[in-house]
């Protein structure tokens, strides 16, 4: 039977948020966790479909599949990485690294559901549960600093949603909130409010 082997290479200098660089051992508890069936994730698939994975490098890992299978979408198949070095600094495993926590105890856990380590463009900073979340230029992103240093994500009232554009509140809605164009709307446009 064909077998496939899928090779998966990252660029050298990514760095976790906090400064810290990502390591082998970030995507081997991102393996670890995410297929941990007590984790309490929604589907186990990728990994089901999986034989091994080999870590080879800090950079580089290679996921090989069961005998026979390949699935369409193999190259989705990114495990990604969690800071492995991060401490938590509250509750039960206050002192612990998230490494030497059980999946199944994540969702519990400040550092994971409200203040996680970021590696990519933008940071959470400030989270106002059911008003805003504000995100700001990673100072340790490896690729182009982001053109906008800082975006901030209403949760507004579907209802207020076209007053709030209108009077500039808010710089974009989604057309899952704005279904139509009504009059009001068409009338900022012409006028150069939106």
């Amino acid at each position: 039977m064909n077998q496939l082997a899928v090779t998966f290479q990252f660029v050298d200098g990514i760095k976790w948020s906090d400064g810290q660089p990502v390591k082998m051992e970030d995507a081997q508890l991102a393996y670890k966790n995410d297929c941990d069936k007590e984790s309490g994730a929604v589907s186990y698939t990728a990994c089901d479909q999986m034989l091994k994975v080999d870590f080879v490098s800090d950079t580089q890992y290679t996921i090989t599949f069961k005998p026979g299978l390949t699935p369409p979408a193999y190259m989705t198949h990114v495990l990604g990485w969690y800071p492995a070095h991060q401490m938590i600094g509250s509750g039960p495993y206050k002192g612990k690294l998230l490494k030497d926590v059980p999946a199944k105890e994540w969702p519990s856990l400040k550092e994971i559901t409200e203040t996680p380590l970021a590696t990519g463009p933008y940071i959470l900073k400030e989270w106002k549960k059911g008003q805003s979340m504000t995100f700001e230029s990673n100072p340790n992103w490896y690729g182009t600093k982001p053109a906008t240093p800082k975006l901030v994500i209403k949760f507004i009232d579907p209802a207020n949603a076209e007053a709030q554009l209108i009077a500039g509140e808010v710089d974009f809605i989604g057309n899952e909130t704005l279904t139509a164009k009504t009059e009001p709307l068409a009338k900022a446009e012409k006028d150069g409010k939106v």
